[in-house]
């Protein structure tokens, strides 16, 4: 019953990361496939049978916002477990989906951090096998591309994770139910390549506003001077003789005052 609530809470958890991530337009995005190897380097002592460690390999498809924050990824994976007691192989594997966080690039490297669930299938016991649902918690760093294969970044990726999985629907006893709970940890380190790189947003150019030209002021043209046509020194504009003859004395209105004595 607890592992039908998992495997529901599993679905619930992966439609809703997936709803969020379509909130990202695809061109902002950059989505990747990840191949990475395991190893099981913290194996919990209360495992029945114990186990001496653990070597799998993992693969995820994850998206992210080409500038960091945000993303997730989907794993599939699978590790041998060594039993301690017989030297024995057991098997287990799964799914799972994480929130992932990234960090701003710095140095080249890009940090993150991620956390998420699984449902992981195991057969360790001899003619027994079941599924458990499993939490997780860890964190990493990426290094920019290292290979540009066809305009695929190519990366490489190390991490660890601290993982709780939960076995207690398959065991019985008290004793048994005690030991069920697992809390591991498991290095992980391999190479990821991107398939759709986000393209950048097109450069917006701010341009200064131009300030206004000062207006021109035209100099003041030279006032002209009035003519004089007939040259006896009053402006025709005022010249209400305009045909004096010239040199004979004349008024203010340009009129001849030269007076003209009356024949007989």
């Amino acid at each position: 019953m607890k592992n039908t609530a998992a495997m529901l809470g599993l679905a619930v958890a992966c439609a809703s990361v997936l709803a969020q991530a379509q909130d990202v337009a695809p061109a902002e995005q950059e989505r990747y496939f990840a191949l990475l190897g395991s190893s099981l380097t913290g194996p919990d002592d209360r495992r029945n049978p114990r186990v001496d460690g653990a070597l799998g390999a993992e693969l995820r498809f994850g998206a992210h916002p080409a500038a960091g924050g945000w993303g997730y990824e989907l794993r599939a994976f699978q590790e041998s477990l060594e039993k301690a007691a017989d030297g024995d192989k057991g098997n287990r594997g799964g799914l799972g989906v994480d929130a992932i966080y990234r960090l701003p690039r710095l140095l080249h490297l890009t940090a993150y951090g991620l956390g998420g669930m699984a449902l992981a299938y195991s057969d360790a016991l001899p003619g027994r096998d079941w599924v458990a649902p499993v939490v997780n918690a860890g964190a990493g760093v990426e290094t920019g591309p290292l290979l540009n294969l066809m305009g695929h970044a190519l990366k490489f990726r190390v991490e660890g994770r601290y993982s709780y999985e939960d076995n207690r629907d398959e065991y019985t006893t008290p004793t048994q139910v005690d030991r069920a709970n697992y809390v591991e940890t498991r290095l992980y380190a391999g190479f990821s390549l991107a398939f759709a790189k986000a393209e950048p947003p097109p450069e917006v150019r701010v341009i200064e506003s131009v300030p206004e030209p000062e207006p021109v002021v035209a100099p003041l043209a030279e006032p002209v001077a009035p003519g004089d046509t007939d040259g006896d020194g009053i402006p025709d504009d005022r010249d209400r003789c305009a045909a004096s003859e010239l040199g004979q004395p004349v008024d203010d209105e340009g009129c001849t005052t030269l007076k003209v004595p009356k024949s007989d």
